[in-house]
């Protein structure tokens, strides 16, 4: 059984950096590569959109707005109130 390790780091801009980490196992090394490299890439899609649509929002480009925002959504998803 092999166990891959993948970390990537993507810049957002706005001196923001996404460092993502992710694990991929089986008994074959490219496979366990391939499971990991797609783990990490789904979880920077599903950041990606989360950061962005809240940007979209932030009208005034004020940061404080943006992570009130950000903790306001990740509060919503997990279901409960700041």
């Amino acid at each position: 059984m092999h166990k891959v390790i993948l970390r990537r780091a993507f810049n957002l801009g706005n001196f923001e950096t996404l460092h993502i980490e992710a694990t991929g196992e089986d008994n074959d090394l490219n496979q366990a590569r391939l499971k990991a490299a797609k783990a990490v890439l789904e979880l920077a899609q599903q950041e990606f959109v989360r950061i962005f649509n809240i940007r979209v929002q932030n009208i005034n480009n004020n940061p404080w707005d943006q992570v009130a925002l950000e903790l306001n959504g990740i509060n919503a998803e997990l279901g409960r109130r700041p």
